[in-house]
């Protein structure tokens, strides 16, 4: 490309070849499209082709869609704080996923250059569509935002973010792992969709991690909940007593009672609990699991409700903890004596019992 450019003095500097400033739109933002992607540069420095590599924390806003014809990432992100307006545009990739063979590469429509490393922290995406790339579309590092994006075929997860991120309005559907993966400690979400997840049938849930839901959204399993409700469950494997507090999955710790104590404020999830094979839906009856006391550490303590294996530290026949389960039988009932829904009882700490698992 040649460009003209004047000296002060009013003479013409004949210029071969070397990129121009940034294209910046009437707002500021650097302009991200298919042309400077792959015939200039979208800014002084960037070398022409994919991936279009972001540098500075600035604001850029897609001018035009993005198409990437080999297996590459569409855009790499090497500085934090980058906001990415899709500008309701769509990046598209060359990945192919479809249900029973949806294969595992490395390519992204956005992603940092070693997810979780340095870069892509704090990044926005928002107001667009991205599809066919061969890893996560979107792979973005701590205290990252995702809003308002339509995520599909992806090889990888659709989303990933790092901790203490947002992810808001999204939709996600067909994708060969989880569809939404929050990394580290909590993040939130609400208002989300996944759908058809796990195409690769691997057995990933629809959303994975630490993270608490604001409002409700939609998974086609029971990995998110339809009105932002805390999810609890009672696992399907047993454990001595001093391994209960480690028996509960990423996202979840061994519960107290009182934090279950009124379960139909509450979600049960079935994706990851027990279940009757009568009634699949919520939590099973009479099915006993280890439970926190809220009293800490009482050593010789046999009484329900105050003995916890000291702590739910130690897996000694000399000690007891408490177990609780749904109560069975509804007969003690009557009109002014409302059903009970919890039973207690003690249990040797040697004992292998199922745990009471919440939501963080």
């Amino acid at each position: 490309m040649i460009r003209l450019r004047t000296l002060a003095i009013g003479i013409p500097l004949l210029l071969a070849g070397v990129p121009g400033p940034p294209a910046h739109a009437t707002d500021g933002r650097v302009e991200l499209s298919q042309t400077c992607a792959v015939t200039t540069g979208c800014y002084e420095g960037d070398t022409p082709g994919f991936p279009i590599t972001l540098t500075a924390p600035q604001s850029y806003v897609l001018t035009s869609p993005l198409l990437v014809l080999t297996d590459v990432h569409a855009i790499e992100l090497q500085t934090d704080g980058a906001h990415i307006d899709l500008n309701g545009f769509e990046i598209a990739g060359a990945g192919v996923c479809a249900v029973g063979s949806c294969p595992m590469g490395s390519s992204s429509a956005v992603t940092g250059p070693a997810f979780p490393a340095v870069g892509g922290a704090r990044t926005r995406v928002v107001r667009g569509s991205v599809r066919n790339f061969s890893g996560t579309c979107l792979s973005l590092g701590a205290g990252s935002r995702v809003e308002g994006v339509s995520v599909e075929r992806c090889g990888g997860a659709g989303i990933a973010v790092g901790a203490g991120s947002h992810a808001l309005a999204n939709t996600v559907r067909l994708v060969g792992r989880s569809g939404m993966s929050f990394q580290g400690a909590a993040s939130v979400f609400a208002h989300n969709v996944v759908t058809d997840h796990d195409a690769s049938g691997a057995g990933h849930r629809a959303v994975t991690g630490r993270v608490h839901a604001t409002a409700g959204n939609a998974c086609t399993d029971a990995s998110c909940t339809p009105r932002g409700e805390r999810r609890f469950y009672l696992t399907d494997a047993s454990t001595q007593g001093g391994d209960a507090k480690a028996a509960c999955a990423p996202g979840f710790h061994m519960a107290e009672l009182f934090e279950l104590w009124a379960p139909t404020g509450l979600s049960y999830d079935t994706g990851l609990g027990l279940t009757a094979e009568s009634d699949p839906h919520g939590p099973p009856t009479a099915a006993s699991g280890w439970i926190k006391t809220g009293l800490g550490s009482l050593p010789g303590a046999t009484v329900p409700g105050q003995a916890s294996c000291n702590g739910y530290s130690s897996s000694s026949d000399l000690l007891e903890g408490t177990v609780v389960f749904l109560e069975p039988s509804w007969l003690v009932a009557t009109p002014t004596v409302p059903v009970v829904p919890w039973q207690a009882a003690s249990r040797g700490c040697e004992s292998l019992e199922r745990v009471w698992c919440v939501e963080d």
